[in-house]
């Protein structure tokens, strides 16, 4: 009886709100949504998450306090702030790649770079799907490939159409969009934002993407890009543009920032213990959506579960830091064990067992193998001070996590940066991979030429410097090349 005296004033003032409003209506139509999702409450302040939604389901962003009231037990409640939610639901990207030929050489490695990049930062949980155009619009890895999946297929891309047709692109992505199994969606398109024979105009293509309410991201990867046009496409459909020169970090964040699409609405309103009710409306273009939540305030605790509850806690932060301290002490009795045993091998002249090509080699080299240690040392940059001992088996430098060496955390490396191997003279030799920023031999830019390496040869590759040193004995033939 109570509670319900308490919500009878605020729903007679949205029934009178909706009467005046023409019901629960938005600017989009009479079948819009207001949802309170959740509520959170301190002392004086209280946290309704709120969605949007038009006739078409389609989340309403850009709202602000001036579009929103709250009232509390039938009394208005003054409304501190309004923001979009910080939220962790997955979302569903569509990268949309250009290979026409006037994308060839930088411009292509920027671009595939660039997608490679924002499907690192994607989530497990979010869906991407990966399209190409040129004279046809192309679907290579639909929604459900996995990132492996996508990541080689991006490395796979080759620039081979003669013709671009960018207009039909935007259509065919606005389309793939409105199937998305995500009700958050994007496009990223990467191109360098001309159109060479479209049946549609760009306008036609636009609208049909503000029909679907689907964002468009662009990423400028030409020699002399149409900026302008990809500008276009990324501001009328609520996007953002890149340039793939300058910075295309966090991409992924960004288009997760875009589209939020829920509200924290925080009203003062301190609350006594027991039932209350909230009432919030939306008034966008002089139409209102409105919805009612009830809140039950619980009693203060009693001080004796106060105390147990802090001793609960006391007695899991204990046991956590004991077993911090446990996992310590075995890792460091396993390393120290390790040590010893490399110590033993090194006084004894028996080096740890490796795995080599099976190529043949001649005598001396053969001999080289069974004595001395090959490895990389990396003396500077964010990875400094690992190691990793060279095998025999081909050794990929670059940002991919899946290299033999990878330098995950040094933004100046590309994916696939460089390649270290080992001859059928047992020597081991360095090449550039085409990498965006380059590979310098001491000092030396190493272009596209094979070079021998030499025991403490320093290898520049993006910020990082890595040494190489080889303690076998010199081969005869172990010469520069």
């Amino acid at each position: 009886m109570n509670f319900a005296k308490r919500l009878f004033p605020y729903c007679f003032v949205i029934c009178i709100a909706q009467a005046l409003g023409g019901g629960l209506a938005n600017s989009a139509g009479a079948d819009g949504k207001l949802t309170i999702a959740a509520i959170s409450r301190s002392a004086s302040e209280v946290t309704l998450r709120v969605s949007v939604r038009d006739d078409a389901q389609h989340p309403i962003r850009g709202l602000t306090a001036s579009n929103f009231s709250v009232r509390v037990d039938g009394s208005p409640g003054r409304i501190i702030r309004v923001q979009p939610t910080d939220n962790d639901r997955p979302l569903a990207a569509i990268l949309l790649v250009d290979i026409s030929k006037s994308m060839s050489g930088k411009p292509m490695r920027r671009a595939l770079d660039s997608a490679g990049r924002l499907v690192d930062e994607a989530g497990q949980n979010d869906a991407l799907c990966l399209m190409t155009f040129g004279e046809a619009v192309n679907l290579v890895s639909d929604y459900g490939s996995g990132r492996d999946e996508i990541a080689r297929a991006i490395s796979d891309i080759q620039p081979s159409d003669q013709r671009t047709l960018l207009n039909s692109a935007v259509l065919a992505g606005a389309r793939k969009a409105e199937k998305s199994p995500l009700d958050r969606t994007a496009v990223v398109l990467f191109t360098d934002g001309v159109d060479q024979g479209s049946k549609i105009s760009l306008g036609q293509a636009i609208a049909e993407a503000q029909k679907a309410s689907v964002p468009f991201y662009t990423v400028s990867c030409g020699r002399h890009p149409e900026s302008g046009t990809l500008m276009r496409i990324s501001e009328l459909t609520d996007g953002a543009y890149r340039n793939a020169a300058d910075d295309t970090y966090s991409l992924f964040q960004t288009i997760r920032d875009g589209l939020k699409d829920e509200y924290d609405v925080t009203v003062s309103a301190p609350l006594s213990p027991g039932s209350h009710g909230v009432a919030v409306t939306a008034t966008i273009a002089g139409q209102t959506l409105s919805a009612v939540k009830p809140i039950t305030v619980p009693a203060p605790r009693h001080p004796a579960s106060k105390s147990r509850s802090r001793t609960w806690w006391v007695l899991g932060i204990a046991l956590l830091i004991a077993a911090v301290a446990a996992f310590w002490l075995v890792t460091r009795k396993i390393r120290d064990l390790e040590g010893d045993q490399m110590e033993a091998e090194d006084k004894d002249g028996a080096p740890a067992p490796r795995t080599w090509v099976d190529a043949p080699l001649p005598a001396d080299a053969a001999r080289a193998r069974r004595t001395g240690k090959v490895w990389l040392q990396i003396s500077t940059g964010r990875h400094a001070g690992s190691r990793l001992d060279l095998t025999g088996q081909p050794v990929l430098v670059g940002r991919d996590s899946r290299s033999q060496l990878a330098l995950t955390s040094d933004p100046a490396v590309s994916r696939r940066h460089a390649e270290i191997t080992l001859t059928n003279t047992g020597e081991f030799v360095l090449r550039d991979l085409g990498s965006e920023n380059g590979t310098a031999l001491n000092g030396n830019d190493l272009g596209e030429g094979i070079v021998t390496l030499r025991d403490g040869d320093r290898i520049a590759v993006g910020g990082s410097e890595l040494v190489y040193r080889d303690t076998r004995p010199r081969l005869a033939n172990n010469t520069r090349r």
